[in-house]
């Protein structure tokens, strides 16, 4: 079956329905609330040109992109306010075809938000407005006159309508959003219009509240005429939420788009339930309503995501590019996104969520590097004036966010669309105070090289022969054809030729590979010394950027340490002899045997006045032994007398081992 949606309308949008936009609601609720997570490490490439502003007075808002004067080039139009009133008008530039803007052609104003959309067949962009707030509810048409003015408003009403459940009359329907598209394929551009009606049930205290409103959600279709006029043709209900009670529901949409490839153009809404309490469980769905290709549609098919969980459905494309039409959802996780990928069956399997970092209030789709896979655009004009641009990799997933700043600059609502015809889509957006700020294209949307980064390493340099040690090398992401860089060794502590072997030449990471290894062999040897170093130095990188070039490598000394330990004990009675036990002890197990000398040695404690008796030795560890004891006999007597001290040194160790603590005191404690 045949269709078109609106992009399809204007041959000069080609670059932006190549990345297989659709029509998404008018009033699209942008995320305003400050969202918070850990920082990404942006990456600052300058891919849009500088702003150019073209003034169109105070009080700026809304942005539509489309042909409103029939020459094949796209024009612009937003609403501002009178001088000196606060009465608004419509403003449209009309384009030259190379990105630049005629000055702005002025007309009367009817609603707020814009949906372009040619309604009367004629070649030129019309437009669709509506207005939802507590002082206006209405939507209206207005025809282009084909020189940027419009003729004056037509109001599209909603039928009543009659909520399930409900024995009353039908209820006014209030305009919530619309959205476009040619829903029965007869070449005339149709109206999908989301209408609300409220009404009280019961009474009674529940939950604190007396009086319970129950606020329904309908879904209209309305087909075009050719006239710009439209004929109502069904009102499909969508669900309720009952305000005053701990729950409550919020309903997005429309989007309007064929989400199952079958060539007819569905409508897709969501729901997000929270059940609120102290802490507020969500339970959010999509739902698809697939069209017959006649302006009727299927019953909603249900995807449930994310249970305990809150998205809003934020745009619709073909990210994937399998001819079904796919849809980004932001959580309630703060700033990530989902691509929920369509299916045959006009239902919905989620991708893995995606980092986008914080604070992004609008969200565009658009080819913006040329490629033909659609990218998006995220935009903050609310706190820190910025873009993020992910590239679309075609299978709906995206590189890393670059980031593009926008200055002093403040937007309310933004566009992207292809405005010099060279392919990739440029950015428009709105600023209140400063009117509408266009920046081109640059075509400068290369990935920046990788950083390059040598990790430190050590290694126990072994007794003999040589051990490998290995340095990695890592990119902060995979480039597109090889990295090389090279490497040489340099001395530290360590010297090469008798601590290590010099290495030096050149490291290759293939293309799409994120790491490589370096090693340089180490001597092994049984001299005992202290740890030593040696540095591993990175150059001329070809493919990527040298963050951190320098590497240190320790050699860990695996030779034996000697401690012996301390001793205190009361010296017992005269004709007694106490023991005291110093233990020797290897820092770890060697493969051959450590043999040291030992003797007492005076200090206050003496031999000559019999505290304690002498003794002297050799020690020897077998392979593998790591503790050994050397006992010393103390005298005891029944004198009254200060604590007293003598010695047990080693000394004469082999030459495979080191001192670490040579001298053992012996403390004999008086206890008359």
């Amino acid at each position: 079956m045949w269709f078109r949606s609106l992009l399809d309308w204007f041959p000069m949008a080609q670059g932006v329905r190549r990345a297989g936009k659709c029509r998404s609601a008018a009033d699209r609720r942008r995320q305003t609330r400050r969202l918070l997570l850990e920082g990404l490490e942006d990456r600052v490439v300058l891919t849009f040109a500088e702003p150019t502003i073209y003034p169109v007075g105070q009080g700026t808002h809304s942005l539509a992109a489309a042909d409103f004067t029939g020459d094949g080039i796209l024009d612009l139009a937003t609403k501002t306010v009178v001088t000196g009133s606060s009465i608004y008008q419509l403003a449209v530039l009309a384009g030259n075809g190379d990105g630049s803007f005629q000055p702005a052609q002025l007309s009367p104003s009817a609603g707020e938000s814009l949906l372009a959309g040619d309604v009367d067949g004629d070649g030129k962009a019309d437009l669709i407005t509506t207005t939802v707030n507590s002082y206006e509810n209405s939507l209206n048409v207005l025809i282009s006159n084909g020189n940027g003015t419009f003729q004056p408003a037509q109001p599209v009403s909603l039928p009543p309508a009659t909520p399930p459940n409900y024995t009353g009359e039908p209820l006014a329907q209030s305009i919530a959003s619309a959205a476009v598209g040619d829903l029965n394929a007869d070449g005339l551009l149709d109206l999908v219009v989301t209408g609300t009606t409220e009404h009280t049930i019961g009474s009674g205290y529940y939950g604190g509240y007396y009086d319970q409103t129950v606020k329904s959600t309908f879904v209209n279709v309305l087909l075009g005429t050719g006239a710009g006029t439209f004929d109502h043709a069904a009102t499909n209900f969508v669900g309720d939420n009952v305000l005053g009670l701990l729950s409550s529901t919020h309903f997005y949409g429309p989007d309007v788009c064929d989400f199952d490839g079958d060539g007819n153009l569905d409508l897709l809404t969501s729901t997000s339930l929270n059940f609120g309490g102290y802490v507020p469980v969500y339970y959010s769905t999509l739902s698809a309503h697939l069209g017959n290709g006649d302006g009727t549609f299927q019953s909603a098919r249900i995807t449930s995501t994310y249970p305990g969980n809150h998205f809003v459905q934020q745009a619709v494309a073909d990210f994937n590019q399998d001819g079904k039409t796919d849809v980004l959802i932001g959580g309630e996780a703060y700033g990530t996104r989902t691509v929920a990928l369509g299916t045959a069956n006009g239902t919905f399997t989620p991708m893995d969520p995606f980092n986008v970092g914080s604070y992004w209030t609008d969200s565009e789709v658009g080819d913006v590097n040329g490629d033909g896979r659609p990218d998006l655009v995220f935009v903050d004009g609310s706190y820190d004036d910025r873009a993020a641009v992910l590239l679309g990799n075609g299978d709906g997933t995206f590189e890393p966010p670059i980031t593009y700043n926008f200055g002093s600059l403040s937007y309310a609502s933004t566009a992207l669309a292809d405005f010099d015809g060279d392919g990739r889509a440029d950015l428009a957006a709105v600023d209140w105070n400063a009117g509408v700020v266009v920046h081109m294209n640059t075509g400068d949307w290369s990935p920046p090289p990788p950083e390059l980064r040598i990790t430190d390493a050590s290694l126990a340099e072994g007794n003999s022969s040589t051990t490998n040690m290995t340095f990695t090398v890592t990119l902060t992401h995979a480039a597109t054809g090889p990295v090389t860089v090279q490497y040489a060794t340099a001395n530290g502590t360590a010297t090469s030729g008798s601590d290590y072997q010099a290495a030096s030449g050149t490291l290759v990471i293939p293309a799409g590979q994120t790491t490589g290894k370096i090693t340089v062999p180490v001597i092994g040897d049984r001299l005992p010394e202290p740890n030593e170093s040696f540095f591993v130095n990175l150059s001329g990188a070809t493919g990527a950027i040298i963050a951190d070039g320098q590497a240190e490598g320790t050699m860990v000394d695996n030779e034996p340490r000697i401690s012996i330990s301390d001793v205190t004990k009361a010296e017992g009675r005269r004709n007694k002899k106490t023991l005291f036990t110093f233990t020797v002890t290897l820092s770890a197990a060697y493969d051959q045997p450590v043999t040291m000398s030992f003797q007492t040695v005076n200090g206050a404690a003496t031999t000559s006045n019999n505290d304690y008796v002498a003794k002297s030795g050799t020690l020897t560890f077998a392979p593998g032994e790591t503790t050994k004891s050397i006992t010393i006999e103390v005298n005891g007597d029944d004198m009254r007398e200060a604590n007293e001290t003598f010695y047990l040194d080693l000394f004469g160790n082999s030459g495979n081992s080191s001192f670490a603590k040579n001298r053992g005191v012996g403390t004999i404690l008086n206890d008359d």
